[in-house]
């Protein structure tokens, strides 16, 4: 993989992240398909996850959030519970997501991201 001025960063974020098998396998799946791209891990601390992410989103990265090695990883269709700890009423991207654990008392036409609630930008001046 060669590395330049066009490549688009991608990358996992969390703290701990070093666990995280995301960068090998999205940066052989970049290379088997002729994508300019590298996928890295990133260890951010949640005092500094809005700038870094922030940042990321203004140099055109993209990427996503580990969930911690102290949980089972829920099986597909599994219907878990996660709280954004960030979200950008703007750009509608949501970030930090924080995995709770599955839920059974839910149906799957239960849930949408439209349940989802911004803070008002008074509780976001108080905080």
């Amino acid at each position: 993989m060669e590395i330049g001025g066009s490549t688009r960063l991608l990358a996992v974020v969390g703290d701990p992240v070093a666990h995280s098998l995301s960068p090998h396998m999205h940066n052989a799946a970049c290379r088997a398909l002729g994508i300019d791209a590298a996928y890295v891990a990133l260890r951010v601390p949640a005092r500094a996850l809005a700038d870094v992410l922030g940042a990321l989103a203004a140099v055109g990265a993209a990427g996503n959030v580990t969930i911690p090695p102290n949980h089972r990883v829920p099986g597909v269709g599994t219907i878990v519970e996660i709280r954004y700890l960030y979200a950008f009423r703007e750009s509608g991207c949501l970030y930090q997501p924080t995995y709770l654990g599955p839920r059974s008392d839910v149906t799957e036409r239960e849930c949408a991201v439209v349940q989802l609630k911004y803070k008002s930008d008074h509780e976001e001046d108080e905080s």
